[in-house]
């Protein structure tokens, strides 16, 4: 299956998006954005050959508690437990925090992190964390702690569950697409 993914054009300037409040007389963003047709493929009849240590991916099947993934506080309550658990069990991580959570259906016309509304999902390709700002999120959720944790190795996942039928819904999945190619 092939789809339209919009990536940052290489231009002079650096892009960037804040995810919080910009300093005072900084944009909220800058850069430029393009649609590259991509392939988007199904990975689960391969999953069992992707790996954390090459790919930077695992695809695992979990059953969970959850009932209704819209639903906040059930998903807090049973979720984030769960998600930390796989992903001790998958990485071997000694300790998972689990922060950002999204909901993936975007809300049109609405300002992320707007009052009342769930965190919106991106809507381009991005990275969640660079070597700076990956730091700078264990310093901000970590607090004290952060120096004593930064001294080893603190590495930041995305977890997601799959969604149905998202042409139908208005939700949108999380996908890792394949190199960009040429739009035709």
């Amino acid at each position: 299956m092939r789809a339209s993914l919009t990536f940052a054009h290489r231009t002079d300037e650096k892009p960037y998006t804040y995810v919080g409040e910009p300093p005072a007389g900084v944009p909220q963003s800058r850069g430029e954005y393009r649609s590259h047709a991509v392939r988007i493929e199904n990975a689960r009849p391969f999953a069992e050959r992707l790996s954390l240590d090459v790919e930077a991916i695992a695809l695992v099947r979990r059953a969970t508690a959850v009932r209704d993934f819209w639903d906040e506080a059930q998903t807090l309550a049973l979720g984030h437990p769960e998600t930390a658990q796989l992903v001790k069990e998958v990485s071997g991580a000694s300790r998972v925090v689990v922060f950002d959570h999204t909901l993936r259906r975007r809300q049109e016309g609405a300002a992320d992190r707007a009052a009342h509304l769930p965190r919106q999902p991106a809507s381009r390709a991005h990275v969640d964390q660079t070597i700076a700002s990956g730091s700078q999120r264990v310093r901000d959720i970590m607090g004290k702690q952060a120096d004593a944790l930064l001294a080893g190795r603190a590495p930041s996942s995305t977890c997601g569950a799959p969604l149905p039928t998202p042409r139908a819904t208005g939700r949108w999945p999380w996908a890792m697409p394949a190199a960009p190619t040429p739009a035709t």
